[in-house]
């Protein structure tokens, strides 16, 4: 996963997924740049599978999950962004 913010431009791995006093909290890998974790509320959650339910959201993970070709780090980077830091890593 790419994250693009104002003060870093990385690739993240998924690492683990849980659950954690009410919240669902993504954890990225230890041989990630950066530790990062992202804690999202209900709220959160609601507005992601509202939007898992988009026809062209559902054709993505499809043709995700029937072809799983290795990715190109530079594919999921942000195009055609003047980003302060454009990948420092």
């Amino acid at each position: 996963m790419r994250v693009t913010t104002p003060i870093a431009d990385m690739d993240i791995t998924i690492a683990r997924l849980h659950v954690q006093d009410g919240a669902l909290v993504m954890e990225n890998s230890e041989s990630d740049a950066m530790p990062t974790r992202a804690v999202m509320g209900p709220r959160d959650v609601r507005m992601i599978f509202r939007s898992l339910l988009r026809p062209s959201v559902i054709w993505f993970g499809l043709k995700s999950l029937a072809v799983a070709p290795k990715e190109d780090p530079s594919s999921t980077a942000a195009t055609g962004v003047d980003h302060p830091t454009p990948n420092p890593w």
